[in-house]
């Protein structure tokens, strides 16, 4: 309990430093794109509170070793074994020229690492035809950096609100914490739970009020390391359904799938494009956001930036009608 609390309070302590760097808005760290399609804040906010969320998990490790030495090994594998995406979407955060083709490269490469080091590869999945190509070692692996890789550019899809991506993914964590205490596994469960720690520790300031963008590293991490716990589960507890983890991802999956169907066919564009309306953000911005004074949504930051046509929730009154003429068809 002690080292869970040590890495809430480390990635608060390190969330709320880095919101100091607000106070610049010419500094590199700064989202000050307000122009792009998945821009809806108002004013340059720092987009590096993946770094928080990553000195966080090594808090709770160093306080692990502790008390038990063997109980942190896995974590501090872990978090070596997702430097490569981690260092690529840092990279992009602060100069913004690494392109998603790379990030998603480097998060294979981190899934391949993370097979080689820790065993964590998926090798049944209940699914006639891909159990036959799991069963072979380099099958396994392709199919492990494959969904490893998905699950990371899912959590950063997601990342278009206010604490969407950091909750959802801790909400992940959760199920398969309680499933982990549920077979026995508590080195899985502690892994989820020191997720769900770090966290809660960037989500206090990243929602409502975004001050701090979890960013390209931040997702990117965040998305590895939801993916490995659940492989990890399925690894050591071979009773668990391989559906499982899935299931507990369906949101960031489902959104994924959607954004490529609305970007290359109906819009015939590159999935690798960004753009601003998702399912959730879609939902989120025209269907349940109360429209200020000017008759505008609220931006990510609190202030208000204009939008080319008003919204409307369903509590605020939907407007007069014109009157129906009485003369004859």
């Amino acid at each position: 309990m002690g080292a869970l609390l040590t890495c809430f309070a480390v990635a608060l302590i390190a969330t709320l430093w880095i919101a100091r760097l607000s106070r610049d808005s010419n500094n590199a760290a700064h989202d000050s794109d307000l122009t792009g399609p998945q821009k809806i804040h108002a004013s340059p906010v720092p987009r590096i509170g993946g770094v928080a969320v990553v000195c966080g998990l090594i808090a709770a490790a160093v306080a692990t070793g502790f008390e038990d030495r063997s109980k942190a090994v896995p974590m501090w594998l872990l978090l070596a074994c997702a430097t490569p995406c981690f260092a690529a979407g840092l990279v992009e955060d602060f100069t913004k020229a690494v392109s998603a083709r790379r990030r998603l490269a480097s998060t294979a490469l981190s899934a391949i690492i993370a097979v080689a080091v820790l065993q964590s590869t998926i090798t049944y999945t209940s699914i006639p035809g891909l159990d036959w190509i799991v069963a072979m070692p380099l099958g396994a692996a392709v199919v492990t950096a494959f969904v490893v890789t998905g699950v990371a550019s899912a959590i950063n899809i997601i990342d278009g609100l206010n604490g969407l991506s950091s909750m959802c993914a801790a909400l992940v964590l959760a199920g398969v914490a309680y499933v982990a205490m549920q077979v026995g596994d508590m080195t899985v469960a502690w892994l989820a739970l020191a997720g769900i720690c770090a966290l809660f520790g960037f989500f206090v300031l990243n929602y409502p009020g975004g001050r701090v963008f979890l960013g390209d590293g931040g997702a990117y991490v965040v998305g590895f390391y939801v993916a490995e716990v659940g492989i990890l589960l399925l690894h050591r507890n071979p009773q668990v359904s391989p559906l499982c983890p899935l299931l507990l991802c369906i949101y960031p999956v489902f959104e994924t799938v959607f954004s490529m169907y609305r970007r290359r066919v109906l819009r015939a564009r590159s999935p690798g494009l960004p753009g601003r309306m998702t399912l959730m953000p879609r939902t989120s911005i025209q269907g349940h956001q109360r429209p200020s004074a000017e008759g505008y949504p609220a931006a990510r930051t609190g202030t208000v930036r204009p939008s080319s046509r008003p919204t409307r929730c369903g509590r605020c009154p939907a407007p007069p009608r014109p009157a129906r003429s009485s003369g004859g068809r």
